[in-house]
């Protein structure tokens, strides 16, 4: 009798889930790689029945680290509100998904339960801490965009280069005192006036998020590699546009600028951890099909594992038509392989024949 009771407490509360309102709030969308995020599950009984057993636990989608047990266990009355608050770290940089809600009824005893689940999407991006942007800051300091403070008799400029004079120009941005003792006449231009794009290629196939140790697998030297690129050429005053690929297709972010610096929270939108592109082929196959027009530069940035992956005679022409000036950022771990120096033996010679800058970063 005890048994058959408990059962029918249960199926009669089992029909009260639907009356069960459920919300996720998280305190932070976007964080750096390593921070911690606060999560709360609000519980809210909307039914006219007393619910005595119910547990809520929130699924936590891998790799993120619950700090604390994502479970709470509840009486809840009527119109009564429970609340369930954890701490995640998020030690991969990236997309991350909190997807589903599990409720759980329980009949008096806890002889019985009852399980049923709400699809509920709240989503966090974690940026890569950045790596390289010196390499980057080196590059960007031999093309155009560098910023450089000047002085003129109108006061402080930003300096971009210097050119021969032409007709039309002002003759208040002539440099008069070159023409004083050279008698060349050349022209300032500002960084108001030219501002230099560039692209940055991102090439993480999935396999590189399972070679390596977390937090140091080479998807995420990668990743961050790629932002300390951008970082570079962003503080040296370039626009970027960034392509990543998401398992089969390529996605563009344009105008990553220091006026729209958000934007790169869009970009590693598209990197999901132990996810990402299928193959670097895809990648390098895709910008045929992009509508993509010639910059001043083009960043590739890769791994030996890419480079091993893709056909050259993809790859290199493919690149080489997104800019005047190209160059492949290659990460490779401290602890690297001698597979991966025979990969680059073969590599590096093919590439410096097509004229691409080569810089490697650990």
């Amino acid at each position: 009798m005890i048994f058959l009771k408990s059962y029918s407490d249960l199926s009669r509360l089992s029909r009260l889930i639907r009356s069960i309102e459920i919300r996720r709030e998280v305190d932070r969308r976007y964080v750096e790689e390593g921070d911690e995020i606060l999560v709360s599950v609000e519980v809210i009984n909307r039914s006219r029945e007393n619910v005595g057993r119910l547990e809520i636990e929130d699924l936590v989608p891998e790799p993120a680290k619950a700090m604390e047990e994502p479970l709470i266990g509840v009486s809840l009355p009527p119109g009564y509100i429970a609340r369930l608050r954890y701490r995640v770290k998020l030690p991969s940089p990236g997309r991350y998904e909190f997807e589903r809600v599990f409720i759980r009824l329980k009949d008096p005893l806890g002889l019985f339960t009852h399980e049923g689940s709400v699809d509920l999407v709240s989503m966090v991006v974690a940026l890569p801490k950045p790596l390289g942007s010196m390499e980057a800051v080196s590059i960007a300091s031999r093309n155009p965009g560098i910023w450089i403070k000047g002085l003129s008799l109108g006061g402080l400029y930003d300096l971009y280069s210097v050119r021969d004079y032409r007709y039309g120009d002002d003759a208040r941005k002539i440099l008069w005192k070159i023409f004083a003792r050279r008698g060349e006449l050349l022209v300032r231009e500002d960084l108001g006036e030219v501002r230099s794009r560039s692209y940055v290629i991102i090439d993480i196939p999935r396999e590189l998020w399972y070679i390596g140790k977390p937090p140091n697998t080479l998807a995420e030297g990668v990743a961050r590699l790629s932002r300390g690129v951008i970082e570079g050429l962003v503080k040296s005053y370039s626009v970027v546009d960034a392509i990543i690929c998401e398992e089969t297709a390529s996605r563009i972010v344009s105008g990553i600028s220091r006026s729209y610096r958000e934007k790169i929270y869009s970009l590693y939108l598209n990197l999901k951890p132990y996810r990402g592109c299928e193959s670097s082929w895809i990648l390098y196959n895709s910008l045929k099909y992009l509508d993509l027009v010639r910059r001043d530069m083009a960043i590739l940035v890769t791994t030996p594992i890419g480079l091993a992956q893709t056909d050259p005679e993809l790859m290199i022409p493919e690149v080489s038509r997104l800019g005047r000036n190209v160059y492949i950022a290659i990460y490779m771990p401290e602890d690297y392989s001698k597979e991966y120096m025979e990969i680059l033996s073969v590599a590096l010679p093919i590439i410096e024949d097509s004229g691409w800058g080569i810089l490697v970063a650990k």
